[in-house]
């Protein structure tokens, strides 16, 4: 059985904007996931990145008129924050993958609900079930 994950067009199209002109896939993960699919509001949103996390977070910012903080260059990490419509803060993580390809990556996440993401046509990737 397929199930499909509804995530609002704000920020998720911006941000999917930006990977396909950077010629980057990327995967909302975690959290957003799981609060996505219990219907609850989104404020804070982890996407893993195949490669150059910190530039599309960069891209992103530029592109929503967000704030961006790189948090660890060297693992290939930032954030973006910004207010959506309402004046809630948001919180955007970009992270590039831990492992070779998108499972791995799930794989080796902390927790099992951690372990989820979201595929390019809104389809649950959930590995670890």
């Amino acid at each position: 059985m397929s199930v499909r994950v509804d995530l609002p067009q704000w920020p998720w199209q911006p941000v999917r904007v930006q990977a396909r002109e950077r010629g980057v896939s990327v995967w909302p993960v975690g959290g957003v996931v799981r609060d996505a699919l219990l219907g609850r509001p989104l404020h804070d949103w982890d996407f893993a990145v195949e490669r150059d996390a910190v530039g599309l977070a960069r891209a992103v910012a530029d592109a929503i008129g967000g704030a961006f903080f790189p948090l660890d260059e060297a693992r290939d990490t930032a954030r973006v924050v910004l207010r959506d419509g309402e004046g809630q803060q948001l919180e955007l993580d970009f992270a590039g993958l831990r492992g070779p390809n998108l499972i791995a990556d799930l794989k080796g996440r902390d927790f099992t609900l951690n372990a989820m993401a979201v595929g390019p046509e809104g389809e649950l990737i959930d590995p670890l079930g």
